[in-house]
């Protein structure tokens, strides 16, 4: 099976409006429809000089769930914006709610997509700090000096049960019911989008990712090989561990680091 995969070095060139930006992005991104799977349901949008990257999880089967995350992910690409904050969240914001009326639209017009669906988890980088947006079960996570922080709470059964005190994260990790997510783009009238802001710090690693890798891979594990050298070689490592692993279900990940101008190489293989 192909994999897809793509590593890039955003654009360090300062902007007249934003002469203090202390930081500058790289990223490298893969996908791949794992070990069991014939689609790829999963998508992924990654882009440095915006300071902005996504990954989205489709539902609905073959025939709806590999159009609804692409269509979030190339919704995306019409988002105009510069490096920094700015509106940028709430244009995301409003770019996802579109995406999620218009698959409303497109299951109110063909049968077969009835049921279609995405997570998504949207990771925004800005001059001094980050902004997370998610719905479903695809997370985020912050490696900062050795140590991994979940930033997105799962939007899924077996979360408010272990929320509930009905089940610890060993017990959720291998209920029957752990992929069963209560939140997800065109999957309900109503869409709920969670967000939050935090702290960005020189070197700081930032890991989206769909289930099909942190199910593979516990957190320990994520942070090891994040820890392991230049993020490329760390997404290689990554993909390569899920897939030998079995990986049942379609893997992808954006890896993001947080970098000052004067670290950042002149090309990156």
């Amino acid at each position: 099976m192909k994999t897809r995969r793509m590593t890039n070095q955003g654009a360090h060139q300062k902007s007249p409006r934003r002469r203090d930006w202390p930081a500058g992005f790289r990223s490298s991104a893969r996908t791949h429809a794992g070990a069991a799977r014939a689609t790829n349901e999963d998508a992924f949008f990654s882009r440095n000089e915006m300071g902005l990257w996504a990954v989205a999880d489709g539902m609905g089967g073959h025939a709806s769930g590999d159009v609804a995350s692409r269509m979030l992910t190339e919704g995306m690409a019409a988002i105009g914006g510069e490096f920094g904050f700015g509106n940028l969240g709430e244009d995301v914001k409003k770019n996802i709610q579109e995406t999620h009326e218009a698959m409303a639209q497109r299951a109110s017009n063909h049968a077969a997509a009835k049921a279609m669906g995405s997570t998504i988890a949207v990771l925004l980088g800005g001059r001094d700090s980050i902004e997370c947006i998610w719905a479903g079960d695809s997370r985020i996570y912050r490696h900062r000096e050795g140590r991994m922080t979940r930033l997105t709470r799962d939007h899924s059964l077996v979360q408010e049960m272990v929320d509930s005190g009905a089940l610890d994260e060993n017990a959720a990790r291998k209920h029957p019911q752990k992929n069963v997510i209560t939140r997800a783009v065109g999957a309900e009238k109503n869409l709920l989008l969670d967000s939050r802001t935090c702290s960005l710090s020189d070197g700081d690693k930032f890991l989206l990712c769909t289930d099909g890798l942190y199910e593979m891979l516990s957190d320990d594990e994520i942070c090891t090989l994040i820890s392991s050298g230049p993020i490329n070689e760390s997404a290689d490592l990554l993909l390569a561990t899920a897939l030998a692993r079995g990986a049942g279900d379609n893997v992808t990940f954006v890896l993001v680091e947080s970098i000052t101008e004067d670290k950042t190489p002149n090309n990156e293989s």
